[in-house]
């Protein structure tokens, strides 16, 4: 920062629930299969029952890509499970007891913000790496989005470049029906917390600088 006359402004999203809303593949989600069984008619107007009966009316396929079809854990046909009646719950999200559940919410959430323009790699910040000196910071942990700018001193905060980033931000998770709390983000705030760091870039705090 260029002392007196310029400040920092910070934006935090979190979105809250992420694991439970990264959705698996079939397969991976009958490995976190729950030992509870229902019958068809306690299941009646569900989507999973409807689901899981017309997947058992189509033949099993040759495997070729795996983020297409899955991985497939042994190639079993839904119609050797379901030719009785009876259905096993299981979690179609990221269970909590996935060893690599932190990295496939990370990379998800990285891979649906970088796409649509965010977290650009000459801005953002990464562990063990050399620190961007662009004046625009953009970062990600797990399901916390965070970009901090550096602007004029007295800029609007809705024009400022964390205030864009996170307007941006919240039209893609609105868009790929990634929920949150939006009432509880910051906003383009001169005092915020992000990734454990405190910041007051307040004008009380610039001013109070300015006349020593």
């Amino acid at each position: 920062l260029c002392p007196y006359v310029q400040q920092l402004f910070g934006s935090v999203t979190d979105r809250r629930g992420f694991y439970r809303q990264a959705e698996v593949s079939a397969e991976r989600a009958r490995s976190n299969m729950l030992p509870f069984k229902f019958d068809t008619n306690e299941l009646a107007g569900l989507s999973a029952l409807a689901q899981t009966q017309q997947r058992a009316d189509v033949p099993l396929r040759s495997r070729k890509d795996r983020q297409v079809v899955g991985d497939g854990f042994g190639g079993e046909s839904c119609v050797e499970l379901t030719g009785s009646g009876k259905f096993f719950p299981c979690f179609r999200s990221l269970f909590q007891g996935d060893h690599l559940g932190v990295e496939f919410a990370l990379q998800s959430h990285e891979e649906m913000l970088q796409r649509h323009g965010l977290l650009h790699e000459t801005y953002r910040l990464k562990g063990h790496a050399i620190f961007p000196l662009a004046g625009r910071w953009e970062g990600l942990i797990i399901d916390d989005y965070f970009v901090i700018s550096r602007e004029q001193f007295g800029a609007q905060p809705l024009n400022t470049f964390a205030g864009r980033a996170l307007a941006q931000a919240r039209q893609v998770y609105h868009m790929c029906g990634v929920l949150g709390s939006p009432e509880k983000d910051v906003e383009a705030a001169t005092k915020f917390k992000a990734a454990v760091a405190e910041v007051d870039s307040s004008l009380e705090a610039v001013k109070d600088r300015k006349s020593t």
